[in-house]
């Protein structure tokens, strides 16, 4: 929007100070990432069950496969976080949820087969022609949230970058009309999800730690697959290397909370200029759990 200049002096800012701008991924509204935490031992668990389902094997059975399932969930309703929010254990989270009759936003993904093209000839490959590729598909209506921390823009200006975004549309497959969004509202806002006893951060984003930043937590890992956009989608290599990240919803100790952790991440592609962004947007919580 602003030319490259103006770009490299942003990427310049991350590197010399405190980051301008922390933003967290996209959230379904009324959600937050599932706090990731200690899991609870097969005696809790099966306790759980039994409350919930009853004492048969049948019952059982079928309250622990809940409970696995429960334990993958992505989203956790901003009521539950915060009524546990003053002290978190994975036993209280899973009583919380099992007792809820519907947990989970209205997003499904499955499985899409898509054509692999032949970049020479530009037809469809005779073997291995075809190849699965997971596809995220959102409920009507449904809103999702990011939330920005910022020094350097201005609401209007995040609104502009935002209604660009919208428009030109966003991820990987935006260039075959994926990722189409629509901007509702851009305000400024103060979210408090402070407790009184904070001994913990838990990230609303996926990052990449600091050397100084804590090792004691709870986390899942994802690898992510960056694309660049524009000119620089149809270049020779058009992805960056895959990168190793903490997921959304990963739980570090640590006190007091600081505004960010993360860091950018270099040498992420062959034309050292392309960074990435791997900084944390946290909020403070308490885990009444050891590591």
């Amino acid at each position: 929007m602003k030319g490259e200049k103006k770009l490299e002096n942003l990427i310049e800012l991350y590197q010399n100070q405190k980051p301008p701008l922390i933003i967290s991924d996209g959230i379904p509204e009324g959600y937050l990432p599932r706090p990731i935490l200690k899991p609870v031992s097969y005696g809790k668990a099966k306790e759980l069950a039994e409350k919930y389902f009853g004492e048969t094997k049948k019952a059982l059975v079928q309250g622990l496969t809940t409970i696995k399932e429960k334990r993958k969930q992505r989203y956790l309703p901003i009521e539950i976080f915060d009524e546990l929010k003053q002290g978190f254990s994975e036993e209280r989270l899973l009583d919380k949820l099992l007792g809820l009759k519907e947990t989970l936003p209205n997003i499904k993904s499955t499985l899409v087969f898509r054509n692999t093209i032949n970049r020479l000839t530009g037809t469809v490959l005779t073997e291995g022609g075809l190849h699965p590729d997971e596809e995220v598909f959102y409920g009507e209506g449904i809103k999702i949230n990011i939330f920005v921390k910022t020094n350097l823009f201005n609401l209007q200006q995040l609104k502009d970058i935002f209604e660009f975004i919208a428009l030109s549309g966003f991820g990987r497959s935006a260039s075959s009309g994926k990722g189409a969004l629509e901007l509702i509202d851009c305000r400024e806002e103060t979210v408090s999800f402070s407790v009184s006893d904070v001994n913990a951060f838990m990230s609303l984003s996926s990052f990449v730690p600091n050397d100084s930043d804590p090792i004691q937590g709870y986390y899942q890992l994802i690898t992510k697959w960056g694309k660049l956009g524009g000119d620089y989608a149809k270049s020779e290599i058009p992805f960056k290397k895959p990168l190793i990240m903490f997921s959304a919803g990963s739980v570090f100790f640590d006190t007091p909370i600081r505004e960010y952790y993360g860091r950018l991440i270099e040498g992420i592609h062959y034309n050292l200029k392309i960074k990435h962004y791997g900084f944390v947007f946290p909020i403070g919580v308490r885990v009444d759990e050891d590591i």
